[in-house]
């Protein structure tokens, strides 16, 4: 399964991780503990999170505007 998104996407865990932080936006509100709701999509660390982040929206949740 890997090879074929590999192949189609780019590396796994990147896709991966794109999908958490669509799924993260999705739920995001002003009023949600970034932390928590990080976890709940997937991320196991803050720092796995802040840098998949980043790499998606070219910005870290506490600047980033809906």
């Amino acid at each position: 399964m890997s090879q074929a998104v590999n192949q189609h996407f780019g590396r796994f865990n990147d896709y991966i991780n794109k999908l958490r932080v669509a799924a993260f936006l999705e739920r995001y509100t002003e009023q949600s503990n970034v932390g928590v709701l990080a976890q709940q999509v997937g991320f196991n660390s803050r720092s796995a999170f802040y840098r998949a982040f980043k790499t998606e929206t070219g910005t870290i949740p506490s600047k980033y505007a809906l």
